[in-house]
């Protein structure tokens, strides 16, 4: 009898090899159902059992992926795909020992192989065994260091631990080692941002090779765009963060502001994670995915929607478009808000930002729009609790909600002299500090200067973004980092009616707060050298008045600043905008300062 359409196989007709015919043809669910007749036929088949294990692991369901991995070694006991399949399986619930002793099977049999290496590190960091996964990194650099993938990995272990300087010297050795690696030098562009009494020219030469080799060689671009200065104009914006991440809360409001008679948004997201955040930019603005197509389709892509001004909002940060912007596929391009620095991209035309971040006496290598007085607009969450206070009575107690990459020795030694000049005062950190290593070399740092455990609170990840904003209660003055200030900690610790104490310094990097204070009308808080920043931060936290006063004042004069006018922001970058656009009718690059 002939077979229908979408009909599976007789059972006596179905093979292995007919089951993969039917994922290929994207026929899913006709080939679970043809898998699961032809495990009951032969049950211990380890094709089956270890395609089986696929299926179910790409569903996320780890346990039966690992039921079916076992079944597929019992059969065939040395099926390495089978094995790594059972170890992430088993990493990813969280059975570390498990996991670790596969992992340590396979690497015993294939000593050199540095994907195993690689994989047994992050599950040697998530099992808190930070020194075995940096022992193993250490061996994979040693015994396969002609892989570059090794080297990344390498580095990001000493970053996501808090060690940019010892990420910076990895880097610097694979940079060597790999002169042309785009991979490589974008990492060590990006970490460069993080490392202390880093030399500025340093950071924009790291930043320039990046650059170099991520552009191609092109030929001159004639855009087909009309060049009609007051015509409405498509608006491109690039990023992977089109999703619950900090970018969101600086773009949500030009897009809901935007006026669309004018100009009309369009998202390329090349970025992976997609949320309840996603759908709402889709509200916003049509929304393109451009994860894994080449660069060149979605440059073409641009060209073919009429983009007119494409804007990068992720510089050297995961899941970037960089890559895009090198083939010019838009007249006027820019960067803006989400990454703290110049790419050195020459397919970038400007960068926005502001007269505080970036002084026209202090910038001299790239051009700048200066979007003052502030070059961010940040809409806070509806679902912040109200600033209180937990214990008005209790001793002094300062905080840095910072990520741990923000951390380093220069600064937690200023944290010390702090914390000594106040001696009845706290510092309460949150971050990534579920490492115990990690915990112990922060505590140490403290504990050599007679600072003790009593006077230091730890706490990692939260559950939610409610509990996280929680925590703002039990710290009277939030201690921004330095050289890498914060963004969007510094806005929420303002939302949360806890001020915040800025080092303002020579970069972008180093500024973004005290411009964030000067556009909520508390310049005050901002410091020029590190005694400086000592004095206003033990003044402040010893005034109890004034850090009562704060917290019952700051969000209401944060949410009535320029910071949170997203119309009035809105209308000054609709301006800036329309007068790059002018400039490229005009024949001329967009009208910044250098």
């Amino acid at each position: 009898m002939k077979r229908r359409k979408g009909h599976c196989l007789p059972r006596a007709q179905i093979t292995l090899q007919s089951v993969q015919s039917l994922l290929a043809a994207d026929r899913r669910e006709e080939a679970a159902i043809a898998l699961q007749q032809l495990l009951r036929r032969e049950p211990h088949a380890p094709g089956a059992r270890l395609l089986a294990a696929q299926l179910a692991s790409a569903d996320g369901d780890h346990e039966r992926a690992i039921v079916h991995a076992q079944a597929a070694l019992t059969g065939s006991s040395d099926d390495l795909r089978a094995t790594r399949l059972l170890a992430t399986s088993l990493a990813a619930l969280d059975r570390h020992a498990e996991a670790i002793a596969v992992y340590e099977r396979m690497l015993g049999a294939d000593p050199s192989n540095e994907k195993v290496m690689m994989s047994l590190s992050g599950v040697y960091l998530r099992a808190d065994r930070l020194a075995d996964a940096e022992a193993i990194m250490e061996r994979a650099a040693r015994t396969r260091g002609e892989v570059r993938e090794v080297w990344h990995e390498y580095a990001v272990l000493f970053l996501c631990t808090g060690r940019a300087s010892e990420a910076m010297a990895i880097l610097d050795r694979a940079a060597i080692r790999f002169p042309e690696a785009s991979d490589i030098a974008v990492t060590q562009a990006s970490v460069s941002n993080y490392v202390p009494e880093i030399d500025p020219q340093r950071v924009r030469a790291v930043h320039a090779r990046a650059a170099r080799l991520l552009e191609p060689e092109l030929a001159p671009i004639t855009h087909a765009n009309t060049r009609d200065p007051d015509r409405a104009l498509t608006v491109g914006f690039v990023s992977g963060d089109f999703h619950n991440h900090s970018i969101s809360y600086f773009l949500l409001p030009i897009l809901e502001n935007l006026g669309r008679e004018r100009f009309r948004p369009e998202l390329f997201w090349t970025g992976r994670s997609r949320d309840s955040t996603t759908e709402r930019f889709e509200s916003l603005a049509p929304l393109h995915a451009c994860r894994g197509r080449l660069a060149r389709e979605v440059a073409s892509e641009i060209r073919q929607r009429g983009v007119d001004v494409l804007i990068d909002l992720s510089g050297y940060t995961m899941d970037h478009g960089l890559q895009v912007f090198a083939l010019r596929p838009a007249p006027v391009q820019l960067s803006a808000i989400g990454y703290p620095a110049s790419t050195g991209l020459n397919g970038i035309d400007a960068r926005i930002a502001d007269t505080i971040t970036d002084p026209p006496d202090q910038n001299e290598h790239d051009r700048v729009l200066r979007l003052d007085p502030c070059f961010l607009c940040y809409q806070p969450p509806k679902d912040a609790p109200e600033p209180r206070i937990e214990d008005p009575t209790r001793p002094p107690i300062f905080g840095s909600f910072n990520a741990i990459q923000k951390l380093n020795p220069s600064l937690l030694s200023l944290w010390v002299d702090l914390l000594r000049s106040v001696p009845d005062s706290r510092l309460m950190l949150k971050a990534d500090l579920r490492l115990t290593s990690v915990v112990s070399r922060i505590r140490a740092t403290f504990e050599r200067a007679g600072i003790g455990a009593d006077r230091l609170a730890f706490f990692s990840n939260t559950r939610t973004p409610q509990e996280a904003r929680s925590l703002y209660e039990q710290i009277d003055v939030a201690l921004d980092t330095h050289p890498y200030n914060g963004t969007t900690t510094t806005c929420e610790s303002m939302l949360m009616g806890v001020p915040v104490v800025t080092l303002k310094g020579r970069s972008h990097v180093q500024r973004v707060s005290a411009s964030l204070l000067t556009a909520v009308g508390l310049p005050e808080l901002i410091a020029e050298t590190p005694d400086e920043y000592r004095r206003i931060a033990r003044d402040l936290v010893l005034d109890r008045a004034r850090v009562l006063e704060l917290r019952r004042t700051l969000r209401p004069r944060m949410l009535g600043s320029t910071l949170c006018d997203a119309r009035g922001y809105t209308d000054r970058f609709e301006r800036l905008l329309r007068e790059a656009w002018r400039a490229w009718c005009d024949g001329v690059a967009p009208t910044g300062s250098r």
